[in-house]
């Protein structure tokens, strides 16, 4: 089955606004492997800014040095080593029956609701309180992040201005105090799973660069899960032929989540990469210094690498997604992120009769995200 939800566009690569733009996904594929191309990092911008207007935005800076998609090189190094020994010491926590214990607790409560707004009481919750059980973060903590990972990916737009980067910087900042805070609290109460990781802070991460590193792990931990669990029920809902065929063959749950990531996955574009010399990409030569954004979502409907992309087929079979990136920023928590969409979809199939309220809700207009604004579920 197909739908007409947004509007696929396939071209070499071209200039939009001083950027480069991707949208194929062959291109796609080769930028994310390319030698010569590295990610952009933003806050190398934002402290020339601040410095020229007398601005401190440590808080900022701090945080998105953090955030593993913007670094490189022996930056990378550090905090993608960080990143693996934090998974293996927290794995416990995203174990299946944890999880899956997670999802039945929210689904009991939806269900005898019989009417919920399920982004926020089912595809934000769930992630959120895995992310915060593994961790032991507080509700204060938790919500300061929230607020600080919707504002922190517009410094990937060219030319903010002071405003703007003010406004963000205010939401960094309380969200570092907070996760601060967590750490000391952490030192004392062993019973927080924050409490295993701070070995960590050493010579190479002081507690402000550990708490960028907390910062990107539950962002990445919650925003994207939550965008996906969205976008894998609407669809689900709204074509029930596939719905029908999991149920008739659950093995295709594993599939059907694949598919999902390709056809409305979290992220719809690449953090923006930097070409360190002219390189050839698609058939047109960039030039040495040139910002280029690779449009995710666009390759992921591309017909030259998938039959009929505007078609959802949980059986579908062929290149796989880039959803979770390539190369040496392939995303360390992908197996964790499959597994949680999986243990849903299974409770959710296994749900009473489930229905959306209306067949057509908003998206979120956000240039980096793919998230529904709301999604009404009716349980009968």
């Amino acid at each position: 089955m197909t739908a007409s939800w947004f509007t696929p566009e396939h071209a070499p690569p071209h200039a939009r606004d001083g950027v480069f733009v991707i949208t194929r996904y062959a291109d796609t594929a080769v930028l994310l492997r390319h030698p010569s191309i590295v990610s952009w990092e933003p806050w190398l911008d934002i402290i020339r800014v601040g410095s020229r207007a007398g601005r401190d935005y440590t808080a900022l800076t701090t945080l998105l040095q953090g955030m593993l998609p913007s670094q490189n090189a022996e930056s990378h190094g550090r905090y993608r080593s960080l990143g693996r020994q934090a998974l293996v010491r927290l794995a416990p926590a995203f174990a299946h029956e944890r999880v899956a214990a997670v999802i039945h607790e929210n689904l009991v409560a939806a269900q005898a609701a019989g009417r919920v707004e399920a982004m926020r009481s089912l595809c934000r919750a769930i992630p959120s309180a895995v992310m915060a059980g593994a961790l032991g973060l507080s509700p204060a903590c938790m919500s300061a992040i929230r607020r600080a990972a919707q504002s922190v990916f517009a410094v990937y737009e060219p030319g903010l201005s002071l405003r703007v980067l003010d406004a963000i910087d205010v939401d960094a900042r309380a969200a570092q105090a907070e996760i601060l805070g967590e750490i000391e609290r952490a030192r004392t109460d062993s019973s927080m799973g924050l409490s295993q990781l701070l070995t960590f802070i050493d010579a190479r991460f002081d507690e402000r660069a550990f708490a960028g590193f907390l910062f990107f792990l539950v962002l990445a931990g919650i925003e994207t899960v939550t965008g996906l669990l969205g976008s894998m029920t609407w669809l689900l809902l709204t074509f029930p032929d596939e719905w029908q065929r999991l149920v008739a063959n659950p093995s295709l749950g594993a599939r059907c989540v694949e598919e999902a990531i390709r056809f409305a996955g979290p992220m719809r574009r690449v953090a923006p990469r930097l070409a360190r010399q002219p390189v050839a990409l698609g058939g047109v030569t960039l030039p040495k210094g040139a910002i280029i954004l690779a449009e995710l979502e666009q390759a992921h409907h591309d017909p030259a690498a998938f039959a009929e992309p505007e078609r959802f087929d949980v059986s579908r079979e062929g290149p796989p997604h880039m959803g979770f990136a390539l190369g040496a920023h392939g995303c360390l928590g992908a197996s964790f992120g499959r597994l949680e969409a999986l243990l849903f979809l299974r409770a959710l199939l296994q749900s009473p009769r489930v229905a959306l309220v209306e067949e057509n809700p908003v998206w979120e207009n956000h240039k980096t995200f793919r998230r529904l604004e709301r999604l009404e579920l009716v349980f009968s």
